[in-house]
């Protein structure tokens, strides 16, 4: 399972591949990027679509913000909207496999599966086990939303509608994928009886939705969110012997989705740590989670949580990050001196780090690093993110 989480850090970092502007390299570019440029050799083969959808869907939609063919543009954005929710099945389908090949009872053993023509056709009992594991996967990705969501709370992991940026959002998404490739994008009786937005809006049946860029950048997040959550939620709950590692790589996917400025997947990933995760761990989440609401409902949205935080007895990398939170930048400054000092906190950390965006604009830097002024960048990993205290 710890290697299906590096899949979600390459969602959010690096460069998509994205050929030029033209829409027929656009178009082209599209379904062979998909499946075959962008494919990762990993456990499971399938999940690594998922994977390599982000960077290179949302690439696409900023393309195509600039002029295109009005007909050929709204075909590829279509194309994009169908990949992003077929990506989020092919991932819950290998979750799903995932757990089904750790826990081996709940194939249902006992149920009569095979005649015994088709048990003397294989060459193994395992290979009769993979043939039932992915009659299993196959009736799980047919069955929808609703059993999806179930599914997945049987396992233990939190209800799909906690982890959406917005529930109703979400079903919409899922449900405009469907009207684009069953009804050809017209409002569907399904999609009026699914979608909230649908009865409250009045919307008529047979009218045409649409798919705009600002439609493809709501969607991806929100779906992005979903499938995050459910697989490090999973995750935790396979791998009980590696919650620490699982927890470092889980806060280090949110910190990859800040600084692509997901914030509204960084925001929800708050919620995935469970309450007895190491304190180090769950504090960066936390911290993280914090510094992203900010930058979606603006720097007084959560100031009396921060304000209620107890860092007496903490690091005192979270005095300052609570300092900076609130704005208090200049009371900061001695004591981001004297960590760095310590090693605690880097110069990486202070360049790059989104805690540290504020003081960057409003401090001269030149007060901690004396040999010059300014904030040039840096280059090298983040080093608290990866190295907690």
């Amino acid at each position: 399972m710890v290697e299906l989480l590096a899949f979600y850090s390459s969602i959010l970092e690096g460069e998509a591949k994205l050929p030029n502007n033209s829409e027929e390299a656009i178009s082209a570019a599209g379904l062979e990027y998909f499946y075959h440029e962008g494919r990762v050799q990993t456990r499971v083969k399938s999940e690594s679509d998922f994977a390599h959808a982000g960077p290179y869907l949302s690439a696409v939609a900023g393309a195509l913000s600039k002029p295109l063919p009005p007909e050929r543009s709204e075909i590829v954005r279509k194309s994009l909207l169908t990949q992003i929710v077929s990506a989020f099945e092919v991932h819950l389908g290998a979750l799903m496999r995932i757990h089904l090949s750790v826990h081996r009872k709940a194939l249902g053993a006992d149920e009569k599966e095979f005649s015994l023509a088709d048990l003397l056709a294989y060459g193994s009992i395992e290979e009769a086990v993979e043939d039932l594991v992915d009659r299993r996967v196959e009736d799980f990705t047919r069955r929808g939303l609703e059993h999806w969501a179930s599914q997945f709370e049987r396992l233990g992991t939190p209800k799909m509608r906690d982890l959406a940026i917005d529930w109703d959002t979400f079903v919409e998404v899922l449900e405009r994928r469907n009207a684009v490739v069953h009804h050809n994008s017209t409002v569907s009786r399904q999609y009026v009886a699914r979608v909230r937005e649908a009865k409250r809006n009045n919307i008529q049946l047979r009218s045409i939705l649409r798919i705009d860029v600002p439609y493809l950048n709501s969607a991806l997040p929100s779906v992005l969110a979903v499938g995050v959550g459910v697989g490090c939620s999973l995750a935790l709950k396979l791998e009980k012997s590696e919650q620490s590692e699982i927890g470092n790589e889980i806060v280090d996917i949110q910190y990859s989705a800040m600084t692509q400025g997901w914030w509204s997947v960084a925001e929800k990933m708050g919620g995935v740590l469970p309450a007895n995760m190491r304190a180090g761990i769950r504090l960066r989440c936390q911290v993280n989670s914090w510094i992203s609401g900010q930058e979606l409902n603006g720097p007084n949205s959560n100031r009396a949580e921060i304000e209620r935080w107890d860092t007496s007895a903490l690091a005192p990398i979270y005095k300052i990050a609570q300092r900076c939170l609130l704005g208090d930048y200049n009371a900061a400054v001695p004591e981001i001196i004297e960590i760095m000092k310590s090693g605690d906190l880097s110069e990486i950390d202070l360049r790059r780090w989104p805690l540290f965006k504020g003081l960057r604009e409003n401090v001269d830097l030149a007060q901690i690093f004396p040999h010059e002024s300014g904030n040039g960048p840096a280059e090298g990993p983040e080093s608290l993110q990866q190295n907690p205290s």
